[in-house]
């Protein structure tokens, strides 16, 4: 049997055990977690730019990288006038926008802009001004419009302007034989075969 002295000894070590306990956890207070949270940093901006023929024009071409998709932002400026954007879109990140040689016209009007994507290539008119185009859309893009009239043929190669509102192109027959050049008529958004091939 304990002893009645034994006993308060052990409950008044317990007591001090507790209290020492309580006061050394205070001294080191347990920090709380705190969620944090944070938006995503935005992508990169990579920018490509060119001029026009005779240097009036001074594009410039931005694209914002996100996760899945890439933002790409066309500026145009002519002469001393303040650059201003002309065109803008997002597409899957594995499709790119550039800006080929010889793509503005002799007017400096009009501008086309290859699309390369994993299922096929695309060609994109639109203005300098960033107006709409005479149907009242912002852009023509005239690869599919062509592959609509012509199945016969792919398109191999946009050489460029060939008028103020012709733009020429190289085509394959789809057996794989070289095919002949063709204009895109913007004004009436046609195609016309050419009697020799541009290379």
């Amino acid at each position: 049997m304990v002893k009645p002295q034994a006993k308060s000894s052990l409950l008044i070590i317990i007591c001090v055990a507790v209290i020492g306990g309580l006061m050394f956890w205070r001294l080191n207070p347990q920090s709380i977690p705190i969620k944090v949270i944070t938006e995503p940093s935005p992508g990169p901006v990579l920018n490509l730019s060119a001029n026009s023929s005779d240097g009036k024009i001074y594009l410039e071409m931005k694209q914002k990288k996100e996760a899945n998709t890439i933002t790409w932002t066309m500026t145009a400026k002519q002469g001393e006038e303040t650059a201003k954007t002309i065109w803008w879109q997002t597409l899957p990140a594995d499709t790119t926008i550039s800006i080929p040689l010889n793509s503005v016209s002799p007017d400096n009007k009009y501008m086309f802009l290859k699309q390369t994507g994993p299922d096929k290539t695309r060609y994109i008119v639109l203005t300098t001004s960033g107006k709409p185009l005479g149907s009242g859309s912002q852009t023509v893009e005239f690869a599919e419009l062509f592959e609509l009239k012509h199945p016969e043929y792919i398109i191999t190669e946009v050489t460029g302007w060939g008028g103020t509102n012709l733009i020429v192109f190289n085509t394959d027959k789809i057996a794989g034989v070289i095919g002949p050049s063709f204009w895109f008529d913007l004004s009436g958004k046609s195609f016309i075969q050419l009697s020799h091939r541009f290379d």
